[in-house]
């Protein structure tokens, strides 16, 4: 397993103590695009600002066909509900 951490984190995140190879990156954007390099599919725990941030992006990016790996929503007792009503109602207005 490998873990993949910008500079500004490190320090303030908790590596996970059972990787195989953490790597460390100048910025968030390098992180994204490598963990999408890394990448066989995309599983979405419940988390915060950023893990929506790059939810979104992901999702984005298979709809503009720029990957075709699987996205995975653990929705953990309901935690992104709010987000799926929202994203069913963007699909019925065609949106």
């Amino acid at each position: 397993m490998i873990g993949v951490l910008p500079d500004v984190l490190a320090g303030k995140e908790i590596a996970h103590t059972g990787l195989t190879r953490l790597e460390l990156l100048s910025t968030m954007h390098q992180r994204k695009a490598r963990m999408a390099e890394l990448a066989d599919a995309f599983l979405i725990l419940p988390g915060g600002y950023g893990t929506l941030e790059e939810l979104l992006e992901v999702v984005t990016w298979a709809q503009l066909r720029l990957h075709a790996k699987p996205v995975i929503l653990i929705n953990t007792a309901g935690y992104w509900d709010g987000l799926l009503q929202f994203l069913d109602t963007r699909l019925r207005r065609g949106s």
